[in-house]
């Protein structure tokens, strides 16, 4: 399988297709060529470590040219030798979904075996759309739906998602088992966290600062509410 990932500034988005579908080739096509690049590294060393093999290339067009960026994909799907290219439309920006969306509804792919996919990280739900031509001017497409949750088929380990992201960890502390007072802890601060992820971080900010006013001090002392709460 030949999988056409039409790139996006989230990382996620460029790799969770690949996750789940396991492609023999993945075509990147992007308007930003060097920021691309700089990914490709990071996502061959997670698609690797979970056993996908895949060859990766990069295709550039145009921003925001709508022609240019039709004639890139389908010079892609025309040049595949692949009897089953899937297009990834789960990133992307809307000028490139539309040019997606013309190629597959014309002629130009009438001798290829396409599908259009999407998947939803959030939901862990996938959509297949199969395009098959009547003979005729009209396009018929049929519809598959996929649930990657059951038995965990679409995740990312928190050293995964630490690297697609360009970060990287330095070191490892300790392990703490189910059940343990931390663990705890940090389930309960996690559920706090996760209602409103970017109110917890200003917070968190907020705190980190006015804590190390007092950073020369070894002795516990009271913060006044105003002093973080903005």
């Amino acid at each position: 399988m030949t999988l056409i990932e039409l790139y996006d500034r989230t990382p996620v988005e460029n790799i969770a297709a690949s996750l789940v579908l396991k492609p023999d080739r993945v075509v990147f096509v992007t308007s930003e060529l060097r920021r691309t690049h700089r990914y490709l590294k990071t996502y061959r060393q997670i698609l690797e470590g979970r056993g996908v093999n895949a060859e990766i290339e990069v295709c550039s067009f145009a921003k925001n040219d709508l022609s240019n960026i039709a004639d890139v994909i389908q010079n892609v799907i025309a040049e595949e030798k692949d009897d089953q290219i899937v297009v990834d439309f789960s990133g992307g920006d809307e000028s490139t979904i539309l040019a997606v969306g013309m190629i597959l509804g014309s002629f130009a792919v009438q001798d290829k075996k396409i599908f259009a996919f999407r998947v939803n990280i959030v939901s862990r739900r996938g959509v297949m759309f199969e395009m098959r031509q009547d003979g005729g001017s009209r396009v018929h497409i049929e519809r598959q739906i996929y649930d990657f949750s059951e038995n965990s088929q679409l995740y990312l380990t928190v050293e995964e998602n630490i690297t697609l992201h360009g970060g990287r960890i330095l070191s490892k502390g300790i392990n703490f088992k189910k059940g343990d007072p931390v663990s705890d802890d940090v389930r309960v601060m996690w559920e706090i966290c996760r209602k409103d992820c970017s109110a917890w971080n200003g917070k968190i900010g907020a705190l980190s600062g006015a804590v190390s006013s007092y950073s020369d001090y070894d002795k516990l002392s009271a913060l006044p509410v105003s002093s973080f709460s903005r």
